[in-house]
């Protein structure tokens, strides 16, 4: 039941233009924040939580400073499992094969934030919060 709306952008104006767009223009209940040098900065990563806590949306964000700064979560790769990953990913573009979706990092770090689950009206499990690397309050 959920439809992903890809919203590609070339830089930190046209990233602003689209957060905009997900006021008013296009029905968005969460902001999932990639990484990219380019769009998440600073100032969008800013932007995109303010306009969350505004309008009591979602967000997944990268990294325990975004869960600190009000995203809901963070997946993090723990480093050992990126090298890992990496690891295989050059052996297969090495052997001249396109690496596929089926490689990823295999074990990863939970960050949470309670509040913005409260200003969600979210009760998050008490497994999720036992797995969590860090509750930010």
């Amino acid at each position: 039941g959920l439809e992903l709306v890809v919203q590609p952008v070339r830089g930190v104006g046209e990233a602003i233009r689209a957060y905009q767009r997900s006021e008013g223009e296009l029905a968005v209940d969460a902001i999932w924040l990639l990484p990219d040098g380019t769009a998440t900065v600073q100032e969008t990563a800013y932007y995109a939580l303010e306009l969350a806590h505004w309008r009591r949306l979602v967000v997944i964000g990268l990294s325990p400073w975004y869960v600190s700064g009000g995203a809901l979560f963070a997946l993090v790769p723990r480093p050992e499992s990126a090298a890992a990953t990496a690891g295989e990913l050059g052996a297969l573009v090495l052997e001249g094969k396109a690496p596929g979706a089926e490689v990823r990092a295999k074990d990863e770090l939970l960050y949470l934030n309670s509040r913005a689950a409260s200003r969600l009206g979210l009760k998050v499990p008490q497994r999720l919060l036992d797995r969590a690397e860090q509750v930010f309050q």
